[in-house]
């Protein structure tokens, strides 16, 4: 894929991938009402990636229930295989060499140069005839939004991936800072300005430190800010 756009626009759109997907997927779509209603239940096999080691891991086949929920909805059901979060592209490309390829990739990150790869070699193919026939909001997007058109183009004219379009802050920034409601009202009732800078957002904590915010009449033991890993509470 190639854009106008900078590295860090590019990067966002791009590598934040929706969804990766062979054409295979949408043409089997395309056999789900015929299928259902046969009363003859769809399988597609999908793989995708942990987001990250230990805690952070969520098991997508056994007892998930946002899986459980779609299924009985669609009477699609899906059989994932998720990918170590540490070596995700080593164990994807050698399921690639392998041959026995899932209906569809999800959230797996390849590289440009990955998708090209791909398309070159019949992995993938272009969706963007597909897209226009059967997806009409995305194409109204990619028609009204030439940042992300030109970002999901290949330099042959071709797409071969699903961009992510929500450019919003909270998407961008995937870890965020929160504040307990109580005790921010607390802060404000006793006079202190709104939180706007980073100063304001200092002197918050301090106050949160050095007053009795959990009520249990000890204003020594509150703990103005936490954290969980890479990620502060």
């Amino acid at each position: 894929m190639v854009s106008g756009n900078t590295e860090k626009e590019e990067d966002f759109i791009m590598k934040k991938v929706l969804c990766i997907a062979m054409a295979l997927v949408l043409a089997l779509g395309m056999l789900t009402l015929a299928q259902a209603e046969e009363g003859e239940k769809l399988s597609f096999d999908i793989i995708t990636r942990y987001h990250s080691e230990g805690n952070g891991n969520m098991n997508y086949n056994e007892g998930n229930p946002m899986s459980d929920y779609m299924e009985e909805k669609t009477g699609i059901h899906i059989n994932w295989t998720q990918l170590p979060a540490t070596d995700a592209t080593v164990k994807l490309n050698a399921i690639i060499a392998s041959g026995d390829l899932p209906d569809a990739l999800c959230m797996v990150q390849p590289s440009n140069a990955q998708l090209l790869e791909w398309a070159e070699d019949g992995i993938i193919s272009p969706m963007e005839d597909l897209i226009a026939e059967y997806m009409p909001e995305l194409s109204a997007i990619l028609a009204d939004r030439e940042d992300i058109s030109t970002a999901v183009t290949s330099p042959e004219g071709h797409i071969y991936a699903f961009p992510r379009t929500d450019g919003g802050i909270h998407v961008l920034v995937s870890n965020k800072i929160y504040v307990y409601g109580p005790w921010y009202q607390a802060y404000l009732d006793a006079g202190n300005p709104e939180v706007d800078t980073t100063e304001d957002y200092a002197n918050m904590l301090r106050y949160f430190r050095d007053n009795d915010m959990n009520g249990n009449g000890d204003p020594s033991d509150e703990l103005p800010v936490s954290g969980a890993g890479d990620a502060l509470i």
